[in-house]
Parts: structure tokens; C-alpha cells; sequence
């Protein structure tokens, strides 16, 4: 082989290695971190006897704290080695993890889940960082996006883990010490994939002001993709648990969410590719609000597994599609902005999960929380093709 050969191989294994390294950062962070609590839930509000409104408050409140660790990792607080802040955000969300199952009430459960939610905000956005910028130098940027299949990847081994250990005999204890040592074994293949670098570098605060026509209407829009997705991903479980024609899916419902999930990001792509992100973006929560009206009209174990999809097969390509646009459309610090976009994000996500809690306790049901999540969906929608028609008016792009 030549040198020019060996240099390509090289370069080849080498990005290869830092995508696979992202995947397990997001795999740790979010796919087991942050929603291992959904298949863990029902199994823990019955030995706790929890009521819907008081799970859908530890939901918010890890929300309300990824929200703060989004933007203290987004400012200049966070200086130094971007290696240091991925991995300790990873230890500590291990820690929360398992501390979790050592405690019982309210208050400590809510500590808890504060540490989680700041932890993986904190190790997601560092290792994005890390992952597009190595990516960058190898000039392999556009592949930063297929870290995003880790996410599904995680909450599919959250879902076998729950399952396997429940079906087992063990307690919700148990369950959140098993995720607690998975995200362990994500820490171990971070550190390998992603060994420390003194040429790591953090994106920069420019000072610049955010500019662009249609970003504040997309901002909106994003508010209501995240109250519009997060009900349905907290309760879907315990829907299914609730239903006694459905009840045998619990152990599974979750890991079809993930399976959807992995490969979605990739899938997603070819349809941005041809029709731009903001009407992609626009398609895909039409198909989400699809999947979350599914998953309370219907007692039909295919359709609910089809619901569970269709939320596992949109939201991480939303997320991603949604940041896709607003960066066409406008000018500024890309911290701030990703600051912006993740606090009216955070908002929705927040309000979701406590919204339909408060309505399940006074009803009984989801269902009404979830159709309010369908409604700010189809808004969503509507919004960024409305983004997408001010931006090129402003700029006399014709349609």
C-alpha cells in the first residue's frame, strides 16, 4: 500500500472512530441517561406509590436542569479542557443514576434528577464539540449528524436492560443501578474512542447579535416540538401499563422508540436533502403528532407499536433538522443561539410532562394531555414553513 493509500486508510478509521466515539457520548448521555426514567417509571410510582403529577415532576425538573447545563456549557463559565467537562459530566450522571435507587423520597429523588438533567446536558454538549471538531479537521464534517443514531441506540439498551432485570424479579432499585453502570461502560468507550486532545477547541462567543428573519418565529416553533414530543416520551409506558389490553407491551414499548430512533437520523437526512430542513422539519412533526394522537385513541397493540415509532422515528431528527434550519436563516454566536433555541426548547419540554400529569390526576387519562401535544405539533409545523417563507421574502428567494 502506498503512503497516499495508508494516509486515506488512516483518515478513514480515524473518523470512523470519532463517530462511533459520539454515538456512545449521546448513547450514555440521553439514550440511557436521561430517558432511562420512562421504562423505569410505572414500576417505581407502583412501589412508591406515586401519583402521575409527582412523576411528571421529577420529568420536569431533570428537564428544567438540562436546560441550566445547556447554557452554563454554552457560555464562557465552562473554560478548560473540553475532554474534562465530557467526562466528569459523564461521571457525575452515573453517580445521580445510581444514587437514584438509594433513595425514596420526594426531596432526594428530586436532587437527584436535577444532577442527572445538568450532567447530561453538560457531557452532551461538550461531546459534540469534541466530535465536529475533529470531525472538522478531517474535513468529515457532514458526518456529525450520525452521532444522533446513539440516542436510539441507548434507549434500546435502556429497554432491554429494564425489561431483562423486571422480568428477573428485581426491583425499581435495581433497575436504576443497572443504568447507572451502563452509562460506566459508556465512560470506559468514551475515554477510548475519545482520548483527550490539546487541540480540542470549544466554539467561541463572537459577541455578535443574533440576526435573521423568521428566527423568532422558528424559536417558537421549536417551544412547541418540545412540549409536543416530551409528553408521550415520559408516558408511554405507563400508557401502556395502564391498559390492560396492553400491559404485556410494557417491556417493549420503550425498545421500539429506540429502534425506531437509530436509524431515523439517517433516513431523515435523504428526504432534507431534497426538500431543505425547515419543510422536513415541518413533515416530520406532522408524523410525530400522528404517533403521539396513536398512542392514546387506540388499544390496538400494532397501532400503539406504531405510535411508539413514530415518536422513536422523529423526535432525534427534529432536533437535529431544527437547529439545521435556524442556522440558515440567521446570523450571530452560535453559542448564543444554541442557547436561545435549547431555552425555548427546555421550555416546552418542562411544561409537558407536568401539564399532563396535573390533567392524568384530575381525568384519570393522558389522553388530553396528548392531544394538547398534537395541536403544538401541527403549530410547530405551520411555524417553520411560515420561518422558511420570511426568510425568503427577506432575502427574494422565490418558493
Amino acid at each position: 500500500m502506498t503512503s497516499t493509500g495508508r494516509q486515506t486508510a488512516g483518515n478513514r478509521l480515524a473518523v470512523l472512530t470519532i463517530v462511533a466515539g459520539g454515538m456512545i457520548v449521546l448513547a450514555s448521555s440521553m439514550g440511557i441517561g436521561r430517558f432511562v426514567y420512562t421504562p423505569i417509571l410505572p414500576v417505581m410510582a407502583n412501589a412508591l406509590d406515586l401519583s402521575a403529577a409527582q412523576t411528571g415532576l421529577l420529568a420536569s425538573v431533570n428537564l428544567v436542569a438540562y436546560l441550566a447545563g445547556a447554557i452554563a456549557a454554552s457560555s464562557r463559565f465552562m473554560r478548560g479542557s473540553p475532554h474534562f467537562w465530557l467526562i466528569g459530566g459523564l461521571v457525575v450522571l452515573a453517580l445521580s443514576t445510581i444514587a437514584t435507587g438509594m433513595v425514596s423520597n420526594m426531596p432526594a429523588l428530586i436532587f437527584m434528577r436535577v444532577l442527572a438533567g445538568a450532567s447530561t446536558a453538560i457531557a452532551l454538549i461538550f461531546g459534540m464539540a469534541i466530535v465536529t471538531d475533529r470531525l472538522a479537521r478531517l474535513g468529515r464534517v457532514s458526518l456529525a449528524g450520525l452521532q444522533f443514531g446513539g440516542v436510539g441506540f441507548g434507549m434500546v439498551v435502556s429497554a432491554v436492560l429494564v425489561a431483562w432485570l423486571t422480568a428477573s424479579g428485581f426491583g425499581w432499585r435495581s433497575l436504576w443501578y443497572a443504568g447507572g453502570a451502563a452509562v460506566v461502560v459508556g465512560i470506559v468507550l468514551t475515554a477510548l474512542l475519545l482520548p483527550g486532545g490539546g487541540e480540542d477547541r470549544t466554539a467561541s462567543d463572537n459577541g455578535e447579535p443574533l440576526r435573521g428573519t423568521g428566527f423568532i418565529t422558528m424559536v417558537l416553533s421549536y417551544g412547541l416540538f418540545g412540549f409536543g414530543y416530551i409528553i408521550t416520551a415520559t408516558f408511554i409506558v405507563a400508557i401502556v401499563h395502564d391498559s390492560e389490553r396492553l400491559a404485556f407491551l410494557q417491556p417493549y414499548i420503550w425498545m421500539a422508540v429506540g429502534l425506531a430512533g437509530m436509524p431515523s437520523t439517517y433516513l431523515w437526512n435523504f428526504v432534507s436533502a431534497r426538500i431543505g430542513f425547515a419543510k422536513m422539519y415541518a413533515v416530520g412533526c406532522i408524523v410525530e403528532a400522528i404517533g403521539v394522537a396513536l398512542s392514546v385513541s387506540t388499544e390496538i397493540p400494532v397501532l400503539i407499536v406504531l405510535s411508539a415509532a413514530l415518536l422513536g422515528g422523529t423526535m432525534m431528527a427534529l432536533t437535529g433538522s431544527g437547529f439545521s434550519h435556524v442556522r440558515e436563516i440567521a446570523t450571530g454566536s452560535a453559542r448564543r443561539l444554541f442557547a436561545v433555541m435549547t431555552v425555548s426548547f427546555s421550555i416546552g419540554q418542562v411544561s409537558g410532562p407536568i401539564i399532563a400529569g396535573w390533567l392524568y390526576d384530575l381525568q384519570g387519562s393522558f389522553f388530553w394531555g396528548s392531544m394538547a401535544a398534537v395541536a403544538a405539533l401541527i403549530l410547530a409545523a405551520g411555524l417553520s414553513l411560515l420561518s422558511e417563507a420570511q426568510a425568503r421574502r427577506a432575502s427574494n428567494i422565490p418558493a
